[in-house]
């Protein structure tokens, strides 16, 4: 057996935080649940589009940008598609890494959310309101940001927030 060295310098206590609450785990998992949701929605909108809307959309185009071929027309959707769909993932890598934030017990990130999560939910009420294919999906999104806006607001997430911070 080691003894242990007497001229070792030892670490001063660190004064211990407190267990990160349930909630605030919870809270963060809706999170994520409302990122793969949202996800889902813009996947069964492209998937479950009627060819003949899209159709619409692209004589439409046609029609007031005659001097473009339909492949043109095509590429440009497509491209349209891409960026929509890239931008969506930059946007929920930076919901995740705020949901992040706030499980490590930043009270700013939670503030974030917050906004955040409000806003996403305005521009979701449309796609319920439409009444699509998409609509039970949105609800479930809805769902899932409202309730990780609660649970980050919990009083035992408070109590971790403000001690931690």
């Amino acid at each position: 057996m080691t003894q242990p060295d007497p001229f070792e310098a030892t670490p001063p206590d660190e004064p211990s935080k407190p267990d990160r609450p349930k909630a605030l785990d919870q809270s963060f998992w809706c999170g994520v649940a409302s990122v793969v949701i949202g996800f889902l929605v813009v996947i069964t909108g492209f998937v479950l589009m009627p060819a003949g809307d899209l159709d619409a959309v692209l004589q439409e185009v046609a029609r007031q940008e005659p001097s473009l071929s339909p492949e043109q027309i095509r590429s440009v959707y497509d491209a349209t598609m891409i960026v929509t769909l890239v931008f969506l993932v930059v946007i929920a890598a930076g919901w995740i890494l705020f949901l992040h934030q706030m499980r490590r017990g930043y009270n700013w990130a939670r503030i974030v959310i917050t906004v955040v999560g409000g806003l996403w939910a305005v521009l979701t009420l449309p796609s319920i309101a439409t009444g699509g294919e998409g609509s039970l999906l949105a609800i479930l999104q809805l769902i899932a940001i409202g309730a990780t806006v609660v649970l980050a607001f919990r009083p035992e997430s408070n109590a971790y927030l403000r001690s931690a911070s």
